[in-house]
């Protein structure tokens, strides 16, 4: 869970189908809430974002795909 001011990386996959579309699609989800795109995969049919508290609850309710908080881990 992201406190309302907070801000969390997400990992957001998709499945098949074309690539430029699905992160159209994704990204027309947080049309009007602050989002950073943090990078985008050339191999994995997925995308990365910045997003707060309203970005996750709206990513989540997309139809056809994964979000996965993404926890950095420190190396030992």
């Amino acid at each position: 869970m992201i406190a309302q001011n907070d801000t969390q990386l997400v990992i957001v996959q998709f499945g098949p189908g074309s690539r430029e579309q699905e992160t159209r699609r994704i990204l027309a989800a947080l049309d009007g809430l602050p989002h950073r795109i943090v990078a985008q995969f050339e191999v994995t049919p997925a995308i990365s974002l910045e997003v707060n508290a309203a970005g996750l609850a709206a990513l989540e309710a997309l139809p056809g795909v994964t979000v996965t908080i993404d926890t950095p881990v420190p190396p030992q």
